[in-house]
């Protein structure tokens, strides 16, 4: 969407991003049309609303603060609130950035709060980005006003999405934003959102097996190194599943999670 992308040229003139937050809370009532779909009312996947909607405004979140300062450590709370939307469908979360910063993430589906906001203070000032009727976005340094945008064709971003996928087939360029390395991305911090803390440590998130890794290495002739990787999968796929997703499998190095055929995380 585009008031994320303004938002994010916003923070980079504005130094390091010091603190995040991003709230998004709604209530989804039982015959509505985000619930009234079998595969949402019964989720055969872990996570519920949680990564089925979660994962946009996870996205939203990385765009605005940029690879430079991902989110690379997160410490979270999970909890059903209401009986209708299982497994989960509400999570507060406190994150670390790469670049030493840190926020907080608060996403629910079950609660009587409403409304969204995605805030970043920098070093220099801060931008917040706002929903009601369309997005906006402000930016202010010290403590006032020195910008404001609004962008009054935005919803929900579903047709941004299929407009910008639609420029990106004519164009014969993929869109980077769109990239399938971006989706993983999103949806790997929300697994780990997912997972909480053990033990007090926060979880770490790595991607140890891909499609493209397999290819490369067996490319290159790396025929013993792509045996090994096939390998790992194969294992950890015949292995002792975790109690926490139907998913996942437990082992000795941690619980690995598939996200497709061919990818795989670790979470330790």
């Amino acid at each position: 969407m585009d008031s994320f992308v303004w938002a994010a040229e916003q923070i980079k003139t504005l130094g390091r991003p010091l603190q995040f937050r991003t709230r998004m809370h709604a209530m989804v009532q039982p015959g509505s049309k985000y619930y009234e779909t079998s595969w949402r009312k019964t989720p055969s996947y872990q996570g519920g609303f949680l990564l089925d909607g979660g994962v946009h405004f996870i996205a939203a979140t990385r765009l605005m603060l940029g690879a430079e300062h991902e989110p690379v450590l997160t410490s979270a709370v999970t909890a059903q609130l209401q009986p209708h939307l299982p497994p989960l469908d509400t999570v507060d979360a406190v994150l670390r950035l790469k670049s030493g910063g840190s926020g907080t993430l608060s996403i629910s589906f079950g609660t009587t709060f409403s409304g969204s906001e995605y805030a970043v203070a920098c070093e220099k000032g801060t931008v917040v980005r706002t929903f009601e009727k369309f997005g906006k976005v402000v930016v202010k340094k010290d403590g006032k006003e020195v910008e404001s945008k609004e962008f009054p064709d935005e919803e929900n971003g579903v047709n941004q999405e299929i407009k910008a996928w639609a420029e990106a087939l004519e164009k014969g360029t993929p869109n980077p934003l769109q990239s399938p390395e971006q989706a993983l991305a999103d949806l790997a911090l929300v697994s780990l959102d997912l997972f909480g803390e053990s033990d007090g440590i926060p979880p770490q998130i790595s991607i140890v097996l891909t499609l493209d890794s397999l290819k490369e290495c067996w490319k290159a002739g790396r025929r013993t190194e792509s045996r090994s990787l096939w390998h790992k999968l194969s294992t950890v796929r015949r292995g002792k599943r975790s109690k926490i997703r139907s998913d996942s499998t437990q082992t000795s190095q941690g619980i690995y999670i598939y996200l497709g055929r061919y990818v795989l995380i670790r979470i330790v």
